[in-house]
């Protein structure tokens, strides 16, 4: 059986937990974007809702930040002009 993909979709509910401020989240859920594992909160406004993504960590610890594209190769190209 094919395993489902799940990139770039994810899933909010109501908030099971006991809400004690306005500064806790109505709903939550989580969501995966690019392949980036996220936590979702929502609070309702008078628009609709707002939401926040927080990426997951794991084991409590942050994920190392991305390293930085590597620089381009050269093309064969000599972008000197000759004039």
């Amino acid at each position: 059986m094919p395993q489902y993909d799940n990139t770039n979709s994810g899933f909010i509910g109501k908030n099971n937990r006991m809400r004690e401020g306005k500064k806790d989240p109505e709903i939550t859920g989580s969501a995966n974007v690019d392949g980036v594992e996220y936590w979702v909160k929502g609070w309702k406004n008078a628009k609709g809702y707002g939401i926040k993504f927080q990426r997951k960590e794991a084991s409590g610890s942050r994920a190392p930040a991305p390293s930085p594209a590597p620089a381009p190769a050269n093309d064969g190209f000599d972008d000197e002009i000759p004039f």
